[in-house]
């Protein structure tokens, strides 16, 4: 039963505004599909603009600088949220430094296998030619900055297009992703459903200590709407690094607009995931309390 909060009603109204943009945009899209691409964009970075703390800017269009020596040149991004703390002289810029990030997105108008292909690769390569933050458990198992997969429908029948979803997630990360801070994060399709990755850095199952991975589907009977789970991840993902956003994470939370669903794990070693000296730190240095040392991170 879909519950009758007030905030679940606006969220199920924003839903609603994307459907009713993707009509538009849909047809116009064999007209000319580049601009169709363009609206879709603009809606989404609109959306974060009006939902995200005023410091927050969004930007679209973007090419994140890669800190690798070895890496390709890197793609174009949909939607960039900026750090609160990156430099105004830079914003203006086609390039935006990998430390000036703090989201990014690709976007579909309408998503389907291809387009969750090219969402997951282009999370793992992103993050593939970034330098991790060693030494601590986020630094290590999370990328610098969380990456998504937007769209605003999709172009599957039938009652099991949510199922399809998660099972061809699944397979891509499996495809692509070498390591947990290469998997993507979100993918949020507003007609459909919400997806969001938690990580474990230390379990134990019965097959020795290991890290564990995830993308789980919002449940759709106790989610308000899939824009409403998504944004609720994403703030709990920005207070990592900004105390500044914990309250209305905290907040939204409360009124549990996430709508937790299931999904399957992923195993990973230990000695592929951390260094040598943070193994040394597992498991007794978890603590729930410090986002830097979590034991499960969602």
């Amino acid at each position: 039963m879909l519950r009758s909060h007030r905030v679940f009603e606006w969220f199920r109204e924003i839903g609603d505004e994307i459907q009713a943009d993707w009509e538009r945009l849909h047809g116009k899209a064999k007209e000319d599909p580049q601009r169709a691409g363009h609206g879709g964009e603009a809606t989404w970075a609109e959306l974060l603009r009006n939902w995200l703390p005023p410091q927050y800017e969004v930007t679209t269009r973007k090419y994140i600088l890669f800190e690798e020596g070895d890496a390709p040149e890197s793609r174009e991004t949909d939607v960039i949220i900026y750090n609160p703390g990156y430099p105004k002289g830079f914003r203006g810029r086609e390039e935006v430094l990998a430390g000036g990030v703090a989201a990014a997105f690709n976007v579909r108008l309408t998503l389907d296998a291809d387009g969750i292909r090219d969402g997951v690769q282009r999370a793992a390569e992103m993050r593939r030619y970034l330098k991790p933050s060693y030494e601590t458990i986020r630094g290590e198992l999370l990328g610098p900055f969380p990456v998504g997969l937007l769209a605003h429908s999709h172009n599957w029948t039938g009652e099991s297009a949510r199922e399809t979803v998660t099972e061809a997630l699944r397979q891509r990360d499996k495809e692509f992703a070498r390591h947990p801070r290469e998997c993507l994060d979100f993918a949020c399709v507003a007609s459909l459903g919400s997806w969001a990755a938690t990580s474990s850095p230390y379990l134990d199952l019965g097959e020795g200590p290991a890290a564990m991975t995830s993308m789980n589907a919002a449940h759709p009977e106790l989610s308000p709407a899939p824009v409403g789970a998504f944004l609720t991840h994403l703030l709990r993902r920005l207070a990592l690094t900004d105390p500044t956003v914990q309250p209305m994470a905290d907040g939204l939370q409360a009124l549990e607009t996430l709508g937790f669903g299931g999904g399957v794990g992923r195993r990973w070693e230990l000695k592929d995931v951390f260094s040598d000296e943070l193994r040394q730190h597992l498991p007794h240095r978890l603590d729930m309390s410090d986002p830097n040392w979590r034991p499960l991170y969602i």
